[in-house]
């Protein structure tokens, strides 16, 4: 969200589209997609295709995922292109993840009422080469902004 609103007021201009996970979870696109390992592959096809549809018409296409594996970055990258694909990697320890775990979704996963969730029951593989590397345990949301902007806006 800080993203989008620092592009909102440094760049009124700019043309881009948000792709938040949630949304489109909710939306007809991708409603009842479950999160296995085989329905987040597929989903994550889906997004990288839609945005590369919208890259195609000169949009900056944001993309906010939980993306656990290589392989599905592997080729939202190859469909996306790489010349315009970024990762970024937002990196915090599992206790800060609790902290801030503001659905609930780490209490439900220790309950053992959700399955499947990323970092927690379920396996998140670390990004060999990511873009962007934004440490939410030692820098603030500003300085991640900044470092996402200098590499995709400058």
């Amino acid at each position: 969200q800080a993203l989008i609103e620092y592009i909102r007021i440094h760049y009124p201009y700019l043309k881009y589209q948000l792709l938040d996970g949630d949304v489109m979870r909710s939306s007809p696109i991708a409603k009842n997609t479950g999160f296995t390992k085989t329905d987040r592959l597929q989903h994550l096809r889906k997004m990288a295709y839609l945005a590369s549809m919208f890259a195609n018409h000169g949009l900056l296409v944001i993309c906010a995922f939980v993306s656990p594996y290589q392989e599905s970055r592997k080729e939202i990258r190859r469909i996306a292109g790489k010349e315009r694909y970024v990762e970024v990697y937002v990196k915090a320890s599992k206790q800060t993840r609790i902290t801030r775990d503001t659905k609930g979704l780490y209490q439900q996963a220790a309950t053992g009422h959700l399955q499947h969730l990323t970092g927690y029951n379920d396996v998140y593989e670390v990004p060999k080469k990511p873009t962007v590397v934004c440490n939410t345990d030692k820098l603030s949301v500003d300085k991640c902004v900044q470092k996402i902007t200098l590499h995709i806006l400058t």
